[in-house]
């Protein structure tokens, strides 16, 4: 069942979004209207422990295509990089239960 649906635009240097999770409980997607890998960024994903090495945060960064969907546990920590670029970046987002 969707229970949430939205969509964000991202031009220029502004349009972030902090790191956040959508609650513990279902799946929330993530579907790149928009997109150019040549001057976007996909949503970043935060591992639940650090580096056991050096204590670094681990950042997944996916490789997305215009077109693709991102289906994740709505309890994992994600986030979205200021988009340097003139051109724009559209994403709907949907949260499932």
């Amino acid at each position: 069942e969707v229970k949430d649906l939205w969509a964000q635009r991202y031009v220029g240097n502004t349009n972030n979004m902090s790191p956040h999770t959508h609650g513990n409980h279902g799946y929330s997607a993530v579907l790149y209207v928009e997109f150019n890998p040549e001057v976007h960024q996909s949503t970043h994903f935060l591992a639940p422990f650090k580096n056991f090495s050096n204590g670094e945060d681990l950042i997944h960064k996916p490789e997305v295509e215009e077109g693709d969907i991102l289906i994740f546990p709505s309890s994992v920590i994600h986030y979205s990089n200021p988009s340097h670029s003139k051109e724009q970046r559209t994403i709907f987002s949907w949260n499932m239960k």
